[in-house]
């Protein structure tokens, strides 16, 4: 079983990015009820999840012995798409 080892900061750089953008978009109210309010329980919830998720779906995709090849199953020959 390969255990990949992804680089802390770009968890970092994505969850803050995930955080931030879920944070406009209940202040806007956006897909969310209300504006001009935030809801930090949420918000924590994803910042705490969103990191576990990633690392289970890069385990998975790590060990997963088609993924690479998905490429070359599926290659066209050409940039045109024929």
């Amino acid at each position: 079983m390969q255990v990949p080892r992804p680089d802390a900061g770009e968890y970092v750089t994505t969850t803050l990015t995930v955080v931030l953008t879920l944070a406009v978009l209940q202040y806007a109210g956006i897909f969310f009820d209300g504006s001009g309010g935030i809801d930090p329980g949420y918000l924590l919830g994803v910042g705490l999840t969103l990191p576990v998720f990633i690392f289970l779906f890069s385990l998975a995709a790590a060990n997963v012995s088609w993924i690479p090849s998905w490429d070359e199953k599926n290659h066209t020959g050409g940039t045109d798409g024929r």
